[in-house]
């Protein structure tokens, strides 16, 4: 492989196994360059919204197979697992390279969730007493954090075939607006990251990341599926979806709709509007953690792959019906 592609393996590993967050120059250059990116990309793969700014909307690669990866939540080895699991050609880091396959992460980087859970309160200690001690808090930080930035590299080094939705939890200044909401599940999460990263890494680093966050898109199209994190609270049209920046409560729908709020008929509506031939289409998101490798939702349609314990892919190969006993797997399983 070239030097390029060896150096950007090692960047991941370095980041991967680090005990605190990547350095701050490498953080700087990273959250730059992946903000540009996000803000010029091809618009033959995310149109352009009526202002000439990248779009809500990415249209995928219709020749080349589909890997869906669930909400990370810092989970740093879930990512390097992913990335080197032979989805069949080969590696997913070398498909990546080869353009032989895209990969679609529906969100939620940040925020360790159970395994996590213990850690969350350790810091919330810390973060009452203005984090003079921040242990846990560091240790929070450098895999939510170190799972960014391998975003962020991943994103640099392909463009066109990686892609990173914006979920709830990309809400770093913890906002409470059209598009967010303030977080809180086992601490105070939401507002212990914005203090952190206020107090160690600064207001001006704090509103770059949260450019970074508010460029990121927030739906996929393919050919017989669509993604967004959350399951829609309403129908939105493919003009509204790529204008959403004149519109945040689309970013809301789409990535904070909880179990039984989606209005009736929603799922179906959007796969007829956006699907040329819906029949035996799904929607995909996460969001909502399930049980066992999925969950489905809306007369069947809807499906959840985000379980918390375990390494759920969802791998769509094109001109092959869509069996979701078949396509999503639990990477730990399969070796």
């Amino acid at each position: 492989m070239p030097e390029n592609f060896t150096g950007l393996i090692k960047s991941l590993e370095r980041i991967a196994n680090m005990k605190t967050i990547p350095p701050r120059t490498q953080l700087d250059h990273l959250v730059e360059s992946a903000t540009d990116i996000l803000n010029s990309e091809n618009p033959d793969i995310r149109p352009l919204d009526r202002t000439g700014n990248s779009g809500g909307l990415i249209l995928i690669n219709r020749e080349i197979p589909t890997l869906i990866i669930p909400d990370i939540h810092g989970r740093r080895d879930f990512m390097m697992d992913f990335l080197n699991w032979n989805y069949g050609p080969g590696p997913v880091i070398e498909g990546l390279y080869r353009k032989e396959l895209q990969l679609i992460c529906v969100g939620d980087g940040f925020h360790t969730e159970k395994r996590g859970a213990k850690r969350w309160q350790d810091a919330f200690q810390e973060y009452a007493l203005a984090f003079r001690k921040h242990r846990s808090m560091d240790r929070e930080m450098a895999d939510s954090m170190g799972v960014m930035a391998m975003v962020m590299l991943l994103k640099e080094a392909f463009p066109d075939n990686f892609h990173f939705l914006k979920g709830n939890h990309e809400n770093i200044k913890n906002d409470n607006n059209l598009s967010d909401r303030s977080f809180g599940k086992y601490a105070y999460e939401g507002a212990m990251v914005r203090e952190w990263v206020e107090i160690f890494l600064g207001r001006t680093f704090l509103e770059q990341w949260s450019l970074f966050e508010n460029s990121l898109p927030i739906f996929v199209q393919g050919d017989r599926f669509l993604i967004s994190h959350a399951e829609p609270l309403r129908f939105h049209s493919r003009e509204e979806i790529i204008n959403y920046r004149a519109d945040r409560s689309i970013t809301f729908d789409l990535s904070w709709t909880g179990n039984d709020q989606s209005e009736p008929g929603t799922v179906e509506a959007m796969l007829n509007a956006f699907l040329p031939e819906p029949e035996g289409s799904f929607y995909f998101g996460g969001h909502r953690p399930v049980q066992n490798l999925y969950n489905t939702r809306a007369g069947g349609r809807y499906v959840q792959i985000h379980n918390p314990d375990r390494e759920i892919v969802a791998l769509i190969r094109p001109n092959e019906a869509i069996d979701l006993d078949i396509i999503i797997k639990d990477i730990e399983q399969e070796g």
